[in-house]
This record gives C-alpha cells, structure tokens and sequence, in this order.
C-alpha cells in the first residue's frame, strides 16, 4: 500500500502544535506569575492556571485541526467545518478542563507542602498541555461515525462523573439527576454544560448518518415518510436536552416550568421512535427489532416502578437506565444501518 501523505502531514502538524503548545503555555505561565509575584503563589493560583490553560489549549487546538483536516482534504467535514470548528473545541476545551482538575488534585497530592514558584507552575502546566494538544488534534483527524459517536459518550460520562463528584449536595440522586444541574449546588455548570453539548453533539452527529439514511431509501428499507417522522422527533429530543440544560431548575422563578416541561419532553419524546419500532424500521432485521423493545421495556419498566409504585428505588435511577439505553440503541443502530449498507446485504439477508 501507498503512504498516506495526508496523515504523514498531520502527524507533523500535531507535533508542532504540541511544541507550541507546550512553550507558549510555559511562557505565558511565567509571565503570568511575575505579574502577581506580589500575590503567593498558593495553590488556588495552580489549580486556576492549569485548569484554564487545559481549557484553552485544547480550545484552540481543536478549532486548528479542524481547519487544518478541511484544508488537506474536504471529505470529512465539507462545508460544516466551521461548526465542526467550534464544537469540536468547545467539546474538548470541557473535557480537558475536568481533566485539569485531576491533575492538580494529584499534583497537589504529591508535592504537598512544596512552594509553587513561577517556574514550577510553568512547567507543569506545559506537562499537561503538551499531551493534551496532541490528543485534542489527532481526535479531530477524519472524524468518523465511531469516533464521534465515542467523543459524546465520553463526554457525557466525564461531565457527569464531574457534576457527580464536585458537587455539595451529596442526596441529589435522592430525586433526580437534573439536581445535579441547580445553581443552588456547586458545580452546577458541569451538568448543564454536559446536556448542551449532548444535545448539540448529537445533532451535528446525524450529519455522518446521512449517506446511510440515503442508501437505505434508495434500496426500498427504509421510506421518506418514516425519515420524515424520525429525524423530526429526533431533533426535537435533542434540542430538548440542550435547553434542559440552558434553563436548569433553580435560575429564575420563570424558567421553572420551562425546565419541568422540556425534562418531561425529553421522556416521552423518544417513546415513538422506540415503541413504533416495528412501523419505522419494519423492514430492519428482526434481531435489530427485537433487542429495541427489550430496551424499550427496560426503560419502561423502571419509569413505572419509580413513577406508579410505591418503591425506594430513586427516579434518578430511571433517568440514568434511559440514559444507557438510548445509547445502547444508538449503538445498534449504527452497527444495523452498516450492515445494510453494504451492497451484499440484499443477496446475504
């Protein structure tokens, strides 16, 4: 086989912007430190350098990669780039900016009782966020359906883990998740954050399911009326989980109801698309069908016992079981729409 130039340009440009990365972030550090050389340089000062500077970088170099991808070749991001762009930086700026957390958490840990100098802040935060620009671009590199699709279940789960651990109300499981996402409760932002990238990462995902919609209408699997239907409930539910996440519950008086009506939209919004299965994917095999209404009673079935029965099991738990679901289906659905997708698959079925 050939050598792919594409990728052997991108290695290169991966390492470079690490390099800068890591000097820049030294440079700007210590000049950062001189300015308040006044000011002790405790360990909140740490812990807000480098979880900022994680942040940025990964901010930064995400957007770059993206735009360096569009312009070695077009295939992967076509004239969506710049959405990509932005999402794709703010995604990765959130994750990293957890990650930066943990670090200065063992950072601090390990030194202890050591004095946290210009110099040392530097090169710290340069360990960090070299890596981390490195990862951040070589993600962003022909982002495919797998790929992307493993960007938002990451996402969800360190934002949730975050929200879960860093906030001061130990009982929010008591009742429901979206006690996680109160401003009354610190670290509220995590939650919402994590619901607004879901939900906006989940309709830039329906980008990469286009070619695959299209070749089963083609092929007589799957009809206009019933792609109609789906992506309609489909983007609903998404932008409902985004603005979940936009008026959490405690704001303003106001936004109450609008936060009890879109949690409640988001739950029986996705019922169609699992209980009309059998109309919107009649032509699926039946295997996909099967294991959908197995999720679908899974879900249902904790939804009743936390809704109409009276039992100790939390609705927080029904929330987070749903959650995992609609994953799991997503998985599936994927592997389904790739195997009919394939030519042979009419002559193998």
């Amino acid at each position: 086989m050939g050598k792919d130039i594409i990728k052997s340009k991108y290695d290169k440009f991966c390492l470079r912007i690490s390099g800068v990365a890591v000097v820049l972030v030294f440079l700007i550090t210590i000049i950062l430190s001189l300015i308040f050389i006044r000011k002790p340089l405790d360990q909140n000062y740490f812990s807000l350098i480098v979880i900022n500077t994680a942040f940025c970088v990964s901010l930064v170099v995400a957007m770059a990669g993206v735009y360096k991808q569009n312009q070695l070749e077009k295939t992967t991001y076509g004239k969506l780039w710049p959405v990509f762009a932005i999402m794709l930086g703010a995604t990765y700026g959130f994750i990293t900016n957890i990650l930066g957390h943990l670090f200065v958490f063992l950072t601090i840990d390990v030194l202890k009782y050591h004095v946290f100098t210009p110099i040392l802040v530097g090169c710290l935060a340069s360990l960090l966020c070299g890596p981390l620009a490195y990862l951040t671009a070589r993600g962003v590199f022909r982002l495919n359906r797998q790929k992307f699709l493993l960007l938002i279940v990451v996402t969800i789960a360190v934002g949730f883990c975050a929200a879960a651990i860093l906030t001061n109300s130990q009982d929010w499981w008591r009742t429901s998740i979206c006690a996680l996402g109160m401003p009354r409760n610190e670290n509220s932002e995590y939650y919402n954050i994590t619901l607004i990238l879901f939900g906006l990462l989940s309709v830039l995902f329906a980008y990469y399911l286009r070619p695959q919609i299209r070749s089963l209408v083609a092929k007589g699997l799957l009809d206009s009326t019933s792609v109609f239907i789906l992506t309609s409930l489909y983007f609903m539910e998404m932008i409902a989980v985004a603005l979940v996440g936009v008026f959490p519950y405690g704001l303003f008086e106001w936004a109450n109801p609008i936060h009890m009506f879109l949690a409640s939209f988001v739950f029986f919004n996705i019922m169609p698309i699992l209980f009309f299965a059998f109309w919107f994917f009649r032509k699926f095999p039946r295997k996909f069908l099967i294991t959908s209404y197995i999720l679908s009673l899974i879900g249902a079935t904790f939804y009743y016992l936390t809704g109409f029965v009276n039992t100790s099991i939390p609705f927080a738990v029904t929330e987070m079981v749903t959650i995992v679901a609609i994953l799991l289906w997503i998985i599936l659905l994927l592997c389904t729409l790739s195997k009919m997708s394939n030519p042979q698959y009419e002559q193998t079925k």
